[in-house]
């Protein structure tokens, strides 16, 4: 049996002139087994996950069996951040209309439907745990599909929530979820939900933030957060303690703004041990070992340094490196602060920021030019 190829591609806007802009939706299939969802790109500026995605395709194009389930890739899926340009940079974070975060706004449908995710577990209260999940997924994509009608009935489908509603629906029936993204200036790492931190492992990343399970909107948390909700309700309600088959993951790739082919072969390298626990290839195929040392960091130690003044600012450290309490993590820069007493130079106008703590860099701002307040870095804390 050969690898079956498909590929579909949705409209997610029209634009004033006519045209419209499309998402371009990859699949792999083969022998029945699980179903892994990657999208890259929701953020526009942050574009490495589609070189992971390109070098993906590539490695299973060559790949010489059959691989088991399915595997569904969607590069550039919000092309509405990807072609909000501004000069060099691409503000794609928000939507330069609403001010909206794009992964933000996704649907909670367990909280949405409460009465019906009850009656589910309710009925399903003794179901055996293949056929459970399976009939889970049934509701979670009823139930999504009878949300969009609502919202289409009552005229309230809009620029955010359209792509939205498209990318829950691509992901609602995976049995794993991977998220690309990057930081600003940053190193990689990984968000984790605390039940799958286990699991996390087999994504080979040297930083993971472990989250807890509340649901805050952004699409990771729209696709585990109906599975932690079940297995919290039939732990409360029955008695019964679910083991999840699914897992939904951030990957954080390096920086915004980068696009690197080669960085791409490096990133598949980081999933294929995930992929190969999930079922997708043989066990007994054999993947390189990863020389990378995982670090876990609950989420209450990923803290933000936010900048006390404003100026031109020079880090002293980099993302990935480590740095000890009264260290000097960076240098202000005020030209109004430069001083002349008594015809010598008295300062230069700058000023020494030193870390409060122990820790390591995760992102820096990427503008050399910061305003007060502003998040100068993000730090695991030691």
């Amino acid at each position: 049996m050969k690898n079956i190829w498909k590929q579909k591609k949705i409209k997610v806007k029209e634009l004033p002139s006519g045209d419209t802009l499309n998402i371009n939706v990859i699949s792999v299939s083969g022998h029945p087994g699980p179903h892994i969802y990657l999208q890259a790109g929701i953020h526009g500026a942050e574009v490495q996950g589609n070189a992971l995605i390109i070098q993906l395709i590539d490695f299973l194009k060559s790949y010489k069996a059959t691989i088991n389930g399915t595997i569904t890739m969607v590069p550039l899926a919000n092309p509405n951040g990807t072609n909000n340009k501004n000069n060099t940079y691409t503000n794609g974070r928000f939507n330069a209309n609403t001010g909206d975060n794009w992964n933000r706004n996704f649907i909670d449908l367990v909280t949405l439907k409460r009465a019906s995710f009850e009656k589910f577990c309710h009925k399903n209260k003794q179901t055996e745990n293949k056929v459970l999940f399976t009939h889970f997924k049934k509701w979670l994509k009823q139930t999504l599909i009878k949300i969009e009608k609502e919202l289409k009935d009552k005229n309230q489908i809009h620029e955010n929530n359209e792509i939205n509603l498209i990318l829950q629906k691509l992901a609602i029936e995976a049995d794993g979820v991977l998220d690309l993204h990057t930081g600003p200036i940053a190193t990689y790492y990984l968000y984790t939900p605390e039940y799958a931190k286990e699991v996390s492992k087999y994504l080979k990343f040297e930083n993971t933030l472990v989250i807890p399970h509340y649901f805050a909107g952004a699409f990771d948390e729209v696709t585990f957060h109906p599975y932690t909700e079940l297995k919290k309700y039939f732990f409360s309600e029955f008695g019964r303690d679910l083991t999840l088959p699914f897992e939904s993951f951030t990957l954080e790739l390096g920086s915004e703004e980068a696009f690197d082919l080669e960085s791409g072969k490096r990133d598949v390298a980081r999933i294929l041990p995930y992929l190969k626990y999930k079922g997708v290839f043989p066990s007994n195929m054999r993947i390189k070992p990863s020389p990378i040392k995982n670090q876990t960091i609950p989420l209450e130690n990923f803290k933000t340094i936010y900048s006390k003044q404003s100026g031109l600012f020079h880090f002293d450290i980099k993302p990935g490196e480590t740095f000890k309490k009264g260290d000097v993590i960076g240098r202000y820069f005020n030209a109004q602060k430069i001083k002349i007493k008594n015809n010598k130079i008295d300062h230069l106008g700058i000023e020494e920021l030193k870390a409060d703590y122990s820790g390591k860099v995760i992102n820096i701002f990427p503008s050399a030019v910061v305003p007060q307040g502003c998040e100068l870095l993000q730090v695991f804390k030691y």
